[in-house]
């Protein structure tokens, strides 16, 4: 697929230039990372990209990143981690302009996310961090 590697020469999650593995069949695209393993569903509009969902987290521990948000309109900044728009249909802009800060937001992970969700991020790390 030309169109992700001509937007996306670096990955959007760990800025690697290795590449992408394309597969999908029939409309239904899929692009993953050869390095970090982030896998993205392209949303594709006369063969170009429009929109991509995060459909796999990337191996790298990158997921509890903090997304950077350079501004909003209600002056709130709750920095999500990159899990949390995991599953959501965003604008080829959003990952366009991905931003992660490489820090864990804690309030974010001890207070809105439940227990499933922490033990499924953290389900390689031999410690109890949310405990």
């Amino acid at each position: 697929m030309i169109s992700m590697l001509q937007h996306f020469p670096k990955c959007p999650m760990c800025a690697s230039t290795i590449g992408y593995e394309f597969t999908g069949l029939l409309g239904t695209r899929y692009a993953k990372c050869y390095s970090c393993k982030a896998k993205w569903k392209l949303s594709i509009k006369k063969g170009k990209i429009k929109e991509m969902t995060l459909h796999e987290l990337p191996m790298d521990g990158s997921a509890v990143y903090t997304i950077r948000i350079e501004s909003t309109t209600d002056g709130i900044r709750t920095n999500p981690p990159v899990f949390s728009v995991i599953g959501i249909k965003l604008d080829l802009d959003f990952w366009l302009n991905l931003k992660l800060d490489k820090k864990i937001n804690w309030d974010f992970l001890s207070k809105d996310v439940n227990s499933e969700v922490s033990e499924a991020i953290f389900k390689e790390v031999k410690d109890n961090f949310l405990r």
